[in-house]
C-alpha cells in the first residue's frame, strides 16, 4: 500500500539542448534543476545527451573508407563539448543539486580519457 508519505515528485524535463554548448547546457542545467528544486522535485531527469549534445542527423562526413575534411571538423566540435566524468562539470552540477535538494540524471557525452579525441 502507498501512502502519501512514499510519494516522490519527479521533473522530467523536456527542453532543447544547446548543441556543441557545454558551458551553455551546463547552465542551463543547473538554472532548470533550482526551478525544479522550489518546485518541491526529489528528483530531476534530463534528456540523453543534454549536455554535449545528441549528434542525431550528423554523417561526421562518413563513407565506407573515408572521411572528409568537414566530416573531421564536426568530429572535432562534438569532442570538444564532451566532458570528463568526474570533472568540473559534474561538480558544478552535483552542487547544483545539493543546492535544490534532490538527485539529477543528466545524459552527457562523455570523454573516454584512455582515448585521445575519443567520446
Amino acid at each position: 500500500m502507498v501512502s502519501a508519505s512514499d510519494t516522490v515528485k519527479v521533473a522530467v524535463i523536456q527542453c532543447a539542448p544547446l548543441p556543441f554548448d557545454r558551458e551553455g547546457s551546463v547552465e542551463k542545467v543547473i538554472e532548470l534543476t533550482k526551478a525544479v528544486g522550489v518546485s518541491g522535485a526529489k528528483l530531476a531527469l534530463f534528456p540523453e545527451a543534454y549536455v554535449g549534445g545528441y549528434p542525431w542527423g550528423l554523417a561526421f562526413g562518413t563513407a565506407i573508407g573515408g572521411r572528409s575534411p568537414a566530416g573531421r571538423r564536426t568530429w572535432e566540435r562534438c569532442w570538444s563539448t564532451a566532458i570528463d566524468v568526474p570533472g568540473p562539470e559534474t561538480d558544478r552540477l552535483g552542487e547544483a543539486a545539493r543546492e535544490a535538494g534532490l538527485y539529477l540524471a543528466v545524459g552527457v557525452v562523455e570523454r573516454d580519457s584512455s582515448y585521445s579525441r575519443g567520446t
